[in-house]
Protein backbone atom coordinates (compact mmCIF):
# COMPACT_ATOMS: atom_id res chain seq x y z
CA UNK A 1 0.00 0.00 0.00
CA UNK A 2 2.92 2.35 0.56
CA UNK A 3 3.37 2.72 -3.20
CA UNK A 4 -0.17 4.04 -3.71
CA UNK A 5 -1.11 7.42 -2.21
CA UNK A 6 -4.41 7.33 -0.28
CA UNK A 7 -7.32 8.60 -2.29
CA UNK A 8 -5.64 8.14 -5.67
CA UNK A 9 -7.62 6.31 -8.32
CA UNK A 10 -7.02 4.71 -11.63
CA UNK A 11 -8.55 6.43 -14.60
CA UNK A 12 -9.16 5.50 -18.20
CA UNK A 13 -11.85 4.83 -20.76
CA UNK A 14 -13.22 1.31 -20.99
CA UNK A 15 -15.25 1.23 -24.16
CA UNK A 16 -12.64 1.27 -26.92
CA UNK A 17 -13.62 -1.96 -28.70
CA UNK A 18 -11.08 -4.70 -29.31
CA UNK A 19 -10.11 -5.22 -32.92
CA UNK A 20 -13.00 -6.85 -34.73
CA UNK A 21 -15.02 -7.32 -31.55
CA UNK A 22 -17.83 -4.83 -32.21
CA UNK A 23 -19.70 -3.70 -29.11
CA UNK A 24 -18.01 -3.70 -25.69
CA UNK A 25 -17.95 -7.03 -23.87
CA UNK A 26 -19.95 -7.02 -20.59
CA UNK A 27 -17.98 -8.00 -17.48
CA UNK A 28 -19.53 -8.00 -14.01
CA UNK A 29 -16.95 -8.04 -11.21
CA UNK A 30 -18.14 -8.86 -7.67
CA UNK A 31 -15.64 -7.36 -5.24
CA UNK A 32 -15.33 -6.54 -1.56
CA UNK A 33 -13.42 -7.64 1.54
CA UNK A 34 -12.96 -11.29 2.62
CA UNK A 35 -16.10 -12.88 4.01
CA UNK A 36 -18.75 -11.06 1.98
CA UNK A 37 -19.42 -14.03 -0.32
CA UNK A 38 -17.79 -12.93 -3.57
CA UNK A 39 -16.87 -16.41 -4.83
CA UNK A 40 -20.05 -18.14 -3.67
CA UNK A 41 -22.30 -15.46 -5.13
CA UNK A 42 -20.22 -15.17 -8.30
CA UNK A 43 -20.39 -18.89 -9.01
CA UNK A 44 -24.13 -18.98 -8.39
CA UNK A 45 -24.61 -15.96 -10.64
CA UNK A 46 -22.61 -17.69 -13.38
CA UNK A 47 -24.82 -20.76 -13.13
CA UNK A 48 -27.99 -18.65 -13.08
CA UNK A 49 -27.02 -16.78 -16.28
CA UNK A 50 -26.05 -20.02 -18.05
CA UNK A 51 -29.33 -21.68 -17.04
CA UNK A 52 -31.20 -18.78 -18.65
CA UNK A 53 -29.48 -19.58 -21.95
CA UNK A 54 -26.82 -16.87 -22.17
CA UNK A 55 -23.30 -18.17 -22.92
CA UNK A 56 -21.20 -16.95 -20.01
CA UNK A 57 -17.75 -17.39 -18.54
CA UNK A 58 -16.51 -17.18 -14.96
CA UNK A 59 -13.15 -16.50 -13.34
CA UNK A 60 -11.89 -15.84 -9.82
CA UNK A 61 -9.45 -12.94 -10.14
CA UNK A 62 -6.98 -14.52 -7.69
CA UNK A 63 -6.35 -17.25 -10.27
CA UNK A 64 -4.88 -14.62 -12.62
CA UNK A 65 -1.97 -13.49 -10.46
CA UNK A 66 -0.41 -16.66 -9.08
CA UNK A 67 3.28 -15.89 -9.47
CA UNK A 68 5.59 -15.73 -6.51
CA UNK A 69 7.68 -13.95 -5.33
CA UNK A 70 5.52 -10.93 -6.10
CA UNK A 71 6.79 -8.74 -8.97
CA UNK A 72 8.36 -5.47 -7.96
CA UNK A 73 6.27 -2.32 -8.33
CA UNK A 74 2.89 -4.08 -8.29
CA UNK A 75 1.97 -4.76 -4.64
CA UNK A 76 -0.96 -7.12 -4.49
CA UNK A 77 -0.42 -7.89 -8.22
CA UNK A 78 -3.53 -5.87 -9.01
CA UNK A 79 -2.27 -4.56 -12.34
CA UNK A 80 -1.04 -8.01 -13.38
CA UNK A 81 -4.42 -9.57 -12.62
CA UNK A 82 -6.28 -6.85 -14.51
CA UNK A 83 -4.07 -7.23 -17.58
CA UNK A 84 -4.61 -11.00 -17.49
CA UNK A 85 -8.35 -10.45 -17.16
CA UNK A 86 -8.31 -8.48 -20.42
CA UNK A 87 -6.71 -11.45 -22.19
CA UNK A 88 -9.08 -14.03 -20.70
CA UNK A 89 -12.12 -11.90 -21.49
CA UNK A 90 -11.01 -11.69 -25.13
CA UNK A 91 -10.47 -15.47 -25.29
CA UNK A 92 -13.83 -16.21 -23.69
CA UNK A 93 -15.53 -13.87 -26.13
CA UNK A 94 -13.87 -15.59 -29.09
CA UNK A 95 -14.98 -18.93 -27.68
CA UNK A 96 -18.61 -17.75 -27.69
CA UNK A 97 -19.25 -16.14 -24.30
CA UNK A 98 -21.57 -13.12 -24.33
CA UNK A 99 -20.48 -11.94 -20.89
CA UNK A 100 -18.08 -12.78 -18.06
CA UNK A 101 -18.61 -12.97 -14.30
CA UNK A 102 -15.56 -12.19 -12.14
CA UNK A 103 -15.18 -12.46 -8.39
CA UNK A 104 -12.39 -11.30 -6.14
CA UNK A 105 -10.70 -8.39 -4.45
CA UNK A 106 -9.69 -5.13 -6.11
CA UNK A 107 -7.13 -2.59 -4.95
CA UNK A 108 -8.94 -1.12 -1.91
CA UNK A 109 -7.43 2.33 -2.53
CA UNK A 110 -7.40 2.60 -6.32
CA UNK A 111 -10.01 0.15 -7.56
CA UNK A 112 -9.51 -1.20 -11.09
CA UNK A 113 -7.47 0.45 -13.81
CA UNK A 114 -10.17 0.43 -16.46
CA UNK A 115 -7.67 1.65 -19.02
CA UNK A 116 -6.20 -1.87 -18.93
CA UNK A 117 -9.54 -3.27 -20.13
CA UNK A 118 -10.13 -1.93 -23.65
CA UNK A 119 -13.28 -3.19 -25.29
CA UNK A 120 -14.78 -4.19 -21.95
CA UNK A 121 -17.93 -2.74 -20.39
CA UNK A 122 -16.94 -3.24 -16.75
CA UNK A 123 -19.43 -3.08 -13.90
CA UNK A 124 -17.88 -3.20 -10.42
CA UNK A 125 -20.40 -4.49 -7.89
CA UNK A 126 -19.23 -4.10 -4.31
CA UNK A 127 -20.54 -6.64 -1.80
CA UNK A 128 -20.63 -5.44 1.80
CA UNK A 129 -21.71 -6.73 5.21
CA UNK A 130 -22.13 -5.12 8.64
CA UNK A 131 -18.89 -5.26 10.70
CA UNK A 132 -20.31 -7.66 13.31
CA UNK A 133 -21.54 -10.10 10.67
CA UNK A 134 -18.31 -9.78 8.69
CA UNK A 135 -16.39 -10.61 11.88
CA UNK A 136 -18.48 -13.75 12.48
CA UNK A 137 -18.03 -14.92 8.90
CA UNK A 138 -14.27 -14.38 8.91
CA UNK A 139 -13.72 -16.07 12.26
CA UNK A 140 -15.89 -18.97 11.09
CA UNK A 141 -13.58 -19.37 8.08
CA UNK A 142 -10.54 -19.60 10.33
CA UNK A 143 -9.33 -16.00 10.08
CA UNK A 144 -6.94 -15.27 12.95
CA UNK A 145 -8.10 -12.55 15.36
CA UNK A 146 -5.05 -10.41 14.55
CA UNK A 147 -5.93 -10.64 10.84
CA UNK A 148 -9.55 -9.72 11.47
CA UNK A 149 -8.62 -6.16 12.41
CA UNK A 150 -6.89 -5.75 9.04
CA UNK A 151 -9.95 -7.11 7.19
CA UNK A 152 -12.30 -4.75 9.01
CA UNK A 153 -10.03 -1.77 8.37
CA UNK A 154 -9.82 -2.71 4.69
CA UNK A 155 -13.61 -2.97 4.51
CA UNK A 156 -13.97 0.50 6.07
CA UNK A 157 -11.46 1.98 3.62
CA UNK A 158 -13.19 0.24 0.71
CA UNK A 159 -16.55 1.70 1.79
CA UNK A 160 -15.11 5.23 2.01
CA UNK A 161 -13.27 5.08 -1.31
CA UNK A 162 -16.44 4.81 -3.40
CA UNK A 163 -14.74 2.77 -6.13
CA UNK A 164 -17.70 0.67 -7.25
CA UNK A 165 -20.54 1.23 -9.68
CA UNK A 166 -23.12 -0.65 -7.60
CA UNK A 167 -23.28 -1.90 -4.04
CA UNK A 168 -25.16 -4.84 -2.50
CA UNK A 169 -25.43 -5.38 1.26
CA UNK A 170 -25.18 -9.14 1.89
CA UNK A 171 -25.99 -8.88 5.60
CA UNK A 172 -28.38 -11.65 6.60
CA UNK A 173 -28.87 -12.80 3.00
CA UNK A 174 -28.27 -16.26 1.55
CA UNK A 175 -26.30 -16.35 -1.73
CA UNK A 176 -29.44 -16.81 -3.83
CA UNK A 177 -30.88 -13.55 -2.48
CA UNK A 178 -27.58 -11.76 -3.08
CA UNK A 179 -27.70 -12.89 -6.72
CA UNK A 180 -31.28 -11.63 -7.06
CA UNK A 181 -30.21 -8.19 -5.82
CA UNK A 182 -27.25 -8.14 -8.22
CA UNK A 183 -29.49 -9.05 -11.16
CA UNK A 184 -31.98 -6.36 -10.18
CA UNK A 185 -29.40 -3.75 -11.22
CA UNK A 186 -27.33 -5.58 -13.86
CA UNK A 187 -28.84 -7.45 -16.77
CA UNK A 188 -26.78 -9.98 -18.73
CA UNK A 189 -27.07 -10.06 -22.53
CA UNK A 190 -29.91 -12.03 -24.07
CA UNK A 191 -29.34 -15.70 -24.95
CA UNK A 192 -27.75 -16.50 -28.31
CA UNK A 193 -30.33 -17.26 -30.98
CA UNK A 194 -29.13 -20.86 -31.41
CA UNK A 195 -28.48 -21.46 -27.72
CA UNK A 196 -24.81 -22.31 -28.32
CA UNK A 197 -21.62 -20.26 -28.48
CA UNK A 198 -20.25 -19.74 -31.97
CA UNK A 199 -17.40 -22.18 -32.69
CA UNK A 200 -14.80 -19.43 -33.05
CA UNK A 201 -11.96 -20.60 -30.78
CA UNK A 202 -9.21 -18.28 -29.58
CA UNK A 203 -5.86 -18.43 -31.29
CA UNK A 204 -2.82 -19.33 -29.19
CA UNK A 205 -0.61 -16.56 -27.90
CA UNK A 206 2.83 -16.53 -29.58
CA UNK A 207 5.83 -17.73 -27.62
CA UNK A 208 7.16 -15.15 -25.17
CA UNK A 209 9.75 -12.76 -26.59
CA UNK A 210 11.26 -12.59 -23.08
CA UNK A 211 12.57 -16.14 -23.31
CA UNK A 212 11.06 -19.61 -22.89
CA UNK A 213 9.14 -20.63 -19.81
CA UNK A 214 9.58 -24.27 -18.81
CA UNK A 215 6.10 -25.63 -18.04
CA UNK A 216 5.18 -28.72 -16.05
CA UNK A 217 1.59 -29.89 -16.62
CA UNK A 218 0.31 -32.41 -14.08
CA UNK A 219 -2.75 -34.48 -14.95
CA UNK A 220 -4.48 -37.67 -13.81
CA UNK A 221 -7.79 -39.18 -12.86
CA UNK A 222 -10.21 -37.15 -10.74
CA UNK A 223 -9.18 -37.00 -7.11
CA UNK A 224 -5.61 -38.18 -7.62
CA UNK A 225 -4.22 -34.93 -6.18
CA UNK A 226 -2.84 -32.92 -9.09
CA UNK A 227 -3.70 -29.54 -7.54
CA UNK A 228 -2.17 -30.36 -4.15
CA UNK A 229 0.99 -31.82 -5.65
CA UNK A 230 1.33 -29.10 -8.28
CA UNK A 231 1.05 -26.37 -5.66
CA UNK A 232 3.76 -28.06 -3.58
CA UNK A 233 6.10 -28.27 -6.59
CA UNK A 234 5.52 -24.59 -7.35
CA UNK A 235 6.24 -23.65 -3.75
CA UNK A 236 9.48 -25.65 -3.82
CA UNK A 237 10.63 -23.65 -6.84
CA UNK A 238 9.61 -20.40 -5.17
CA UNK A 239 11.49 -21.27 -1.99
CA UNK A 240 14.55 -21.89 -4.15
CA UNK A 241 14.36 -18.21 -5.13
CA UNK A 242 12.76 -18.68 -8.55
CA UNK A 243 9.80 -16.57 -9.62
CA UNK A 244 7.33 -19.30 -10.53
CA UNK A 245 3.81 -19.28 -11.94
CA UNK A 246 0.95 -21.61 -11.05
CA UNK A 247 -2.18 -22.15 -13.13
CA UNK A 248 -5.16 -24.39 -12.35
CA UNK A 249 -6.51 -24.98 -15.85
CA UNK A 250 -9.96 -25.87 -14.57
CA UNK A 251 -10.21 -22.42 -13.01
CA UNK A 252 -9.43 -20.54 -16.23
CA UNK A 253 -11.78 -22.43 -18.55
CA UNK A 254 -15.27 -21.98 -17.14
CA UNK A 255 -17.71 -21.45 -20.01
CA UNK A 256 -21.33 -22.57 -20.35
CA UNK A 257 -22.55 -23.90 -22.67
CA UNK A 258 -19.21 -25.52 -23.55
CA UNK A 259 -17.79 -24.72 -27.00
CA UNK A 260 -19.26 -27.12 -29.54
CA UNK A 261 -15.83 -27.86 -31.03
CA UNK A 262 -13.85 -28.08 -27.81
CA UNK A 263 -14.62 -31.13 -25.64
CA UNK A 264 -13.31 -30.48 -22.16
CA UNK A 265 -12.75 -26.79 -22.99
CA UNK A 266 -9.08 -27.55 -23.67
CA UNK A 267 -8.83 -25.11 -26.56
CA UNK A 268 -10.03 -22.27 -24.36
CA UNK A 269 -7.92 -23.41 -21.40
CA UNK A 270 -4.79 -23.77 -23.50
CA UNK A 271 -5.27 -20.28 -24.98
CA UNK A 272 -5.73 -18.84 -21.51
CA UNK A 273 -2.67 -20.72 -20.24
CA UNK A 274 -0.61 -19.28 -23.09
CA UNK A 275 -1.86 -15.76 -22.32
CA UNK A 276 -0.96 -16.11 -18.63
CA UNK A 277 2.42 -17.64 -19.42
CA UNK A 278 3.30 -14.83 -21.81
CA UNK A 279 2.53 -12.12 -19.29
CA UNK A 280 4.21 -13.97 -16.41
CA UNK A 281 7.32 -14.19 -18.58
CA UNK A 282 7.44 -10.39 -18.79
CA UNK A 283 7.56 -10.37 -14.97
CA UNK A 284 10.62 -12.60 -14.85
CA UNK A 285 8.97 -16.02 -14.66
CA UNK A 286 10.92 -18.88 -16.25
CA UNK A 287 9.10 -21.82 -14.64
CA UNK A 288 5.37 -22.53 -14.50
CA UNK A 289 3.39 -25.38 -12.97
CA UNK A 290 -0.05 -26.11 -14.40
CA UNK A 291 -2.60 -28.68 -13.26
CA UNK A 292 -5.51 -29.89 -15.35
CA UNK A 293 -7.51 -32.70 -16.87
CA UNK A 294 -6.36 -33.52 -20.40
CA UNK A 295 -7.54 -37.03 -21.19
CA UNK A 296 -6.26 -37.73 -24.69
CA UNK A 297 -3.32 -36.97 -26.97
CA UNK A 298 -5.64 -34.63 -28.87
CA UNK A 299 -6.19 -32.69 -25.63
CA UNK A 300 -2.45 -32.46 -25.05
CA UNK A 301 -1.94 -31.33 -28.63
CA UNK A 302 -3.93 -28.17 -27.81
CA UNK A 303 -1.46 -27.28 -25.05
CA UNK A 304 1.61 -28.13 -27.10
CA UNK A 305 0.30 -25.95 -29.92
CA UNK A 306 -0.54 -23.04 -27.62
CA UNK A 307 2.81 -23.17 -25.80
CA UNK A 308 4.94 -23.63 -28.92
CA UNK A 309 8.44 -22.32 -28.24
CA UNK A 310 8.19 -23.11 -24.52
CA UNK A 311 9.25 -26.56 -23.24
CA UNK A 312 6.24 -28.53 -21.96
CA UNK A 313 6.55 -31.65 -19.81
CA UNK A 314 3.39 -33.62 -19.00
CA UNK A 315 3.40 -35.65 -15.79
CA UNK A 316 0.58 -38.08 -15.08
CA UNK A 317 -0.13 -38.91 -11.43
CA UNK A 318 -1.37 -42.42 -10.75
CA UNK A 319 -3.00 -44.14 -7.78
CA UNK A 320 -4.78 -47.40 -7.05
CA UNK A 321 -8.57 -47.68 -6.59
CA UNK A 322 -8.40 -47.64 -2.78
CA UNK A 323 -6.23 -44.52 -2.71
CA UNK A 324 -8.48 -42.76 -5.20
CA UNK A 325 -11.59 -43.66 -3.19
CA UNK A 326 -10.02 -42.29 0.00
CA UNK A 327 -8.98 -39.04 -1.68
CA UNK A 328 -12.39 -38.56 -3.29
CA UNK A 329 -14.06 -39.04 0.10
CA UNK A 330 -11.74 -36.49 1.69
CA UNK A 331 -12.43 -33.94 -1.03
CA UNK A 332 -16.16 -34.52 -0.67
CA UNK A 333 -15.83 -33.85 3.06
CA UNK A 334 -14.30 -30.46 2.32
CA UNK A 335 -10.61 -31.21 2.86
CA UNK A 336 -8.21 -29.19 0.77
CA UNK A 337 -8.74 -25.80 -0.90
CA UNK A 338 -12.33 -24.76 -1.57
CA UNK A 339 -12.46 -23.84 -5.26
CA UNK A 340 -15.41 -22.79 -7.42
CA UNK A 341 -16.85 -25.60 -9.51
CA UNK A 342 -15.67 -28.46 -7.29
CA UNK A 343 -18.27 -31.13 -8.05
CA UNK A 344 -17.26 -33.32 -5.09
CA UNK A 345 -18.22 -30.96 -2.28
CA UNK A 346 -21.51 -31.85 -0.63
CA UNK A 347 -22.03 -35.17 -2.44
CA UNK A 348 -23.56 -38.14 -0.62
CA UNK A 349 -21.47 -41.19 0.27
CA UNK A 350 -23.15 -43.15 -2.53
CA UNK A 351 -22.37 -40.44 -5.07
CA UNK A 352 -18.76 -40.19 -3.94
CA UNK A 353 -18.39 -43.98 -4.19
CA UNK A 354 -19.68 -43.88 -7.77
CA UNK A 355 -17.32 -41.01 -8.62
CA UNK A 356 -14.39 -42.92 -7.12
CA UNK A 357 -15.25 -46.01 -9.18
CA UNK A 358 -15.35 -43.93 -12.36
CA UNK A 359 -12.06 -42.31 -11.36
CA UNK A 360 -10.46 -45.76 -11.09
CA UNK A 361 -11.73 -46.66 -14.57
CA UNK A 362 -10.44 -43.35 -15.86
CA UNK A 363 -7.02 -44.05 -14.34
CA UNK A 364 -6.88 -47.38 -16.20
CA UNK A 365 -7.78 -45.67 -19.49
CA UNK A 366 -5.05 -43.08 -19.02
CA UNK A 367 -2.54 -45.81 -18.18
CA UNK A 368 -3.52 -47.84 -21.25
CA UNK A 369 -3.00 -44.75 -23.39
CA UNK A 370 0.36 -44.06 -21.68
CA UNK A 371 -0.66 -40.41 -21.56
CA UNK A 372 2.09 -37.92 -20.79
CA UNK A 373 5.86 -37.88 -20.63
CA UNK A 374 6.16 -39.10 -17.04
CA UNK A 375 4.03 -41.46 -14.93
CA UNK A 376 4.30 -40.93 -11.17
CA UNK A 377 2.89 -43.39 -8.64
CA UNK A 378 1.39 -41.56 -5.65
CA UNK A 379 0.28 -44.57 -3.57
CA UNK A 380 1.69 -44.59 -0.02
CA UNK A 381 3.60 -41.36 -0.64
CA UNK A 382 3.19 -38.00 1.05
CA UNK A 383 2.73 -34.82 -0.98
CA UNK A 384 6.30 -33.85 -0.17
CA UNK A 385 7.66 -37.21 -1.33
CA UNK A 386 5.75 -36.98 -4.61
CA UNK A 387 7.08 -33.45 -5.18
CA UNK A 388 10.63 -34.73 -4.55
CA UNK A 389 10.24 -37.38 -7.26
CA UNK A 390 8.79 -34.90 -9.75
CA UNK A 391 11.61 -32.42 -9.27
CA UNK A 392 14.19 -35.16 -9.76
CA UNK A 393 12.54 -36.36 -12.97
CA UNK A 394 11.63 -32.99 -14.49
CA UNK A 395 14.52 -32.12 -16.74
CA UNK A 396 13.86 -28.39 -16.51
CA UNK A 397 13.89 -28.17 -12.72
CA UNK A 398 16.85 -25.99 -11.65
CA UNK A 399 19.54 -27.69 -9.60
CA UNK A 400 18.83 -25.48 -6.59
CA UNK A 401 15.31 -26.94 -6.36
CA UNK A 402 16.15 -30.62 -6.88
CA UNK A 403 16.20 -32.49 -3.54
CA UNK A 404 19.25 -34.61 -2.78
CA UNK A 405 18.86 -38.36 -2.49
Amino acid sequence: MAHRPPGARYSGLVNAPLSGSGTPFPVLWLCGPPGVGKSTSGWLLYQRIAAAGTPVGYVDIDQLGMIYPEPEGDPGRYRLKTANLASLAANHRLAGARCLVVSGVVDPLLGVDRGQLPGIDLTLCGLTAPPDELSRRCLGRGTLPEELARVLAENEEFERAGLVDRRVDTGGLPPAKVVERVLADWRPPAPASDGQPAPNPPAPTPASPNGPVATLLLCGARGVGTSTVGWEVAQRLQRAGLRTGFVDLGQVGFLQPAPVDGPGAHRLRSANLAALLGRYATRGTRHLVAVGSPRTEDDLAEYRRALAGNPLTVGRLTAGPETLADRVRRRGAGEGPQLPGDLLIGRSEEELAAIAAESAREARRLADAALGDLALDTDDRSVGEIADVILRLWGHAPRTAVPSL
